[in-house]
């Protein structure tokens, strides 16, 4: 086996560097009258892993949660203005336990149809450490569709062994992919593809009896995990995750053929590891261009963590037209950052749910990164291309697990929050970052500002709220609509208020933009800084 260095881009950002954005706000507040929305399953903890947006708008969100110490898969689903969907389940909430004492869902996938598609595993009641991997459909209001599988269940199961079921892909046929791991192969960590027809069964077309084991490929690696498949237009199935290489851990990649093959004009025998420099680095999500070539997101888990981009050729071979120059590293700026996942939006940027660790130990912090098409950092949506959300004032924690961006260019961002010491999902829309100093435009809302041009560090304003509705979100925007700083004041009643904003140090001459929202009211004007 060969271990190949690829172009990769690194990611790597320094808190102290980002004191201008690190309060910046890019909440929609017609969300939920907040920019937010939190699900409590229980007293307890619960923990999102997963989102999916239907064709109608509303938003199912995926993960655990723990009903008085039985571990139940859980999905919430949402309205489009991000209230609860009380026609799902109870109140927008949905619980199911498969046996034993835990079950895990870890993706979820809408079809056509509006029946939903829910993957993880589920613990057999006997060892800790035995599940298998679990398939569940449901109907439209929350219901477990009882035509799916066995009682609208699809079990992977190889005895005393563990499966792990990571991820989930929807083939064009309506065939379901899911990425994983087992323990069954040699006692060791094994990434596996498993797919089942529409109806939830084993699809016998594909490996054996419906299964592919890379280890039956490649039985030199290590321990080695999947964590991320995708179907291509052509019907090839890539799957991404972390191979074991004598001690070391890196990139995996395989690429199969529609029926489980390895396909030969993927890098010559269907597989690759990449090693990108360090000692732990793993893929954590993969997407395929529309002509399918893979990009695949990944982190190097060192001190501190790097989040990692590499896209390939159909080939296999790393595309010499990313993160140009071809091989380079770029290091952005240091700080302990984790990816989880990608998605690509209407601009043609990428944007990366990434979660920055306050310390070795600590709590994280949700943000979001840009990068161009070209792996280039992207500013255009905020300064060195990471922007953070103040999703939620009370956390101590707030951890992104999902990111996707509906048809008009808002960013839908989910995950897990944690609040005296309990943990609860929330799903957030982030509007666009990119605004114009030309868009003054005044919605309902009346606004001045003092002194206009300013020499100080501060602004002096003075709104009329026409409602009370939400909290007054202050932003400050350069001349490329990129954010600055922001400033969350309390919720207000209608009337006239002041306020006082300051200015970021060292900030430079020019004109901006300042903008205040309460969600339902905004004004937008222009300021102009010069020293």
């Amino acid at each position: 086996m060969k271990l190949y260095s690829v172009p990769v881009f690194l990611f790597l950002l320094l808190s102290s560097t980002l004191t201008a954005v690190a309060q910046q706000n890019l909440l929609d507040l017609s969300f939920n009258g907040n920019g937010f929305t939190r699900t409590d399953f229980s007293l307890s903890h619960d923990q999102c892993n997963a989102m999916a947006l239907q064709a109608d708008g509303r938003i199912v969100l995926a993960g655990i949660a723990n009903l008085s110490g039985q571990i139940c898969g859980a999905l919430a689903r949402y309205l489009p203005d991000g209230r609860p969907d009380s026609s799902f389940g109870t109140a927008g909430r949905v619980t199911t336990t498969a046996g034993g004492t835990q079950t895990h869902f870890n993706a979820v996938a809408v079809l056509p149809t509006g029946k939903i598609i829910a993957v993880g595993e589920k613990n057999t009641g006997g060892s800790s450490s035995n599940y298998d991997i679990l398939v569940v459909r449901y109907l439209s209001d929350g219901t477990v569709d009882s035509t799916f599988g066995a009682n609208g269940m699809f079990i992977q199961s190889f005895g005393s062994y563990y499966e792990y079921g990571n991820s989930l892909a929807l083939q064009p046929d309506g065939k379901i992919l899911i990425g994983g791991t087992t323990n069954y192969y040699g006692s060791r960590e094994c990434p596996m593809v498993v797919r089942l027809t529409a109806n939830g069964a084993a699809d016998a077309s594909f490996g054996t009896g419906g299964l592919v084991f890379v280890y039956a490929l490649d039985p030199g690696l290590g321990n080695s995990r999947g964590l991320a498949v995708a179907c291509g237009t052509d019907g090839k199935i890539t799957l991404a995750g972390s191979a074991n290489i004598s001690s070391s851990i890196h990139y995996l990649l395989y690429r199969f053929n529609a029926d489980g093959s390895p396909d030969g004009a993927f890098h010559g025998d269907g597989r690759n590891i990449y090693d990108l420099g360090g000692g732990f680095e793993s893929a954590v999500d993969l997407m395929l261009l529309p002509d399918n070539r893979p990009l695949v997101l990944g982190y190097d888990a060192g001190i501190p963590a790097m989040i990692t981009v590499a896209q390939f050729g159909n080939d296999g071979m790393p595309d010499p037209g990313f993160a140009v120059p071809a091989g380079s590293v770029k290091k952005i700026r240091p700080e302990d950052l984790f990816a989880r996942k990608i998605v690509r939006h209407p601009a043609g940027d990428y944007l990366i749910a990434a979660n920055i660790r306050d310390s070795m130990f600590g709590n994280f912090t949700a943000g979001v990164f840009a990068i161009g098409s070209l792996g280039n950092t992207d500013s255009a949506w905020a300064i060195n291309g990471l922007f953070r959300s103040l999703i939620d004032t009370a956390a101590t924690s707030t951890e992104a697990s999902s990111i996707l961006v509906q048809p008009d260019g808002r960013i839908l961002l989910a995950g897990t929050t944690v609040i005296g010491g309990k943990s609860d999902f929330f799903v957030a829309r982030l509007r666009p970052a990119r605004l114009s100093v030309s868009d003054t435009k005044t919605v309902s809302l009346t606004c001045s500002v003092y002194p206009n041009p300013t020499t100080g560090s501060k602004l002096h304003m003075v709104y009329e709220l026409k409602n009370g509705i939400g909290p007054v979100i202050i932003e400050l925007l350069d001349a490329q609509g990129r954010m600055i700083v922001s400033k969350k004041a309390m919720a207000q009643g209608a009337g006239k208020h002041q306020d006082v904003f300051a200015l970021p140090e060292g900030l430079a001459d020019g004109v901006y933009l300042l903008c205040i929202s309460n969600g339902t009211q905004v004004a937008r004007q222009r300021v102009v800084y010069k020293r």
